[in-house]
């Protein structure tokens, strides 16, 4: 059954007038649900895709934010919290791991109950957080990604960086980490089983923030805030082969392997979704408008369902609103 087959029709987007603006070809917007409590601005998201919950990280709010996505309805919020940055929820085990960006702590929760069951401290600024079974790597500092092992809950290993560590991606296929780097303008490629820099890639003219990575073809996409534009390298090569503009203050960026389009969220009120071209390599696609600030987003494959975090803006209320991804 489709996703959304079975939500109530309280969460059902009633159709826009203004079809010009909100009509897409590559996301169909299906559903909006309201985040009411939640003030301020909104961080990373996770996904629960068995059971159709979804992990808010609200930073601005001090909280998490666990959504049941069929009902739009509330399941639980983890409240106390210290500026929530990254969120990553292990199916394998049933635990939800939370960063903290101005203590540095990585607190880890049962994921049926919600109490907390551990913590690891960092020095600060824990922010983005990934999974490679069984280890967790969690970015932090002025340059590291702490490594914990998700079946003990304790820090096993650290990567030191040359600066603090935005948006990271890891490749099993060459057993490597690649890693932005935008105070130093670089991207660290990392020897996973030695958890050491084994060389790094200069960007020019540019900084680099969220990536994603197409392990198959070789290609890891960059988005750069300062020009804004998306920059794909090759990552056997280790060089820069394309530079596409986009819209500003890119936050998230997702490769869909099924299509071979890219997805990517921007602070200033769009999506923008890139595919190949016949001739020129990648192009984009479409622009669709969102709304002021919508710069989280979180996409599913398993789903086929694009997440879009939009925050309270002066009368704007902050809600998720939920894309179909169209072939």
């Amino acid at each position: 059954m489709r996703l959304f087959a079975k939500i109530s029709l309280a969460v059902i987007v009633t159709m826009f007038v203004n079809s010009d603006v909100y009509a897409a070809s590559f996301l169909e917007l299906v559903g909006k649900i309201s985040l009411a409590n939640v003030k301020g601005t909104i961080d990373h998201m996770a996904i629960d895709t068995k059971n159709k919950r979804l992990f808010i990280c609200a930073f601005g709010n001090n909280t998490v934010e666990v959504i049941d996505i069929n009902s739009g309805s509330l399941v639980h919020t983890i409240r106390g919290l210290i500026e929530p940055h990254g969120i990553l929820f292990v199916a394998d085990n049933n635990k939800l791991y939370v960063t903290y960006g101005r203590n540095g702590q990585c607190d880890i929760y049962n994921a049926c109950q919600f109490n907390k069951i551990g913590e690891v401290n960092f020095s600060f600024n824990a922010d983005n957080i990934r999974y490679y079974p069984p280890a967790v790597y969690i970015g932090f500092g002025n340059g590291s990604i702490g490594v914990i092992d998700s079946n003990t809950d304790k820090q096993t290993g650290e990567i030191k960086l040359a600066g603090h560590p935005e948006g990271f991606e890891i490749d099993p296929d060459s057993n490597r980490i690649f890693v932005n780097i935008p105070q130093a303008r670089r991207i660290a490629v990392v020897d996973l089983a030695k958890l050491k820099v084994e060389t790094a890639w200069l960007i020019k003219d540019a900084d680099n923030f969220p990536m994603t990575l197409d392990s198959e073809n070789h290609r890891l996409f960059v988005c750069s805030r300062n020009p804004p534009k998306l920059l794909i390298f090759d990552i056997n090569a280790g060089i820069e082969i394309q530079g596409i503009p986009i819209d500003s203050d890119a936050d998230d960026i997702f490769y869909l392997a099924k299509n071979k389009n890219i997805y990517i969220s921007c602070g200033n009120g769009f999506i923008n979704v890139l595919g190949k071209s016949a001739t020129a390599g990648y192009m984009v696609k479409e622009r669709i408008h969102t709304a002021a600030g919508a710069g989280t987003s979180l996409l599913s494959a398993e789903t086929g369902y694009f997440y879009l975090a939009v925050p309270s803006y002066f009368t704007q209320p902050a809600e998720i609103w939920i894309y179909r991804i169209t072939d």
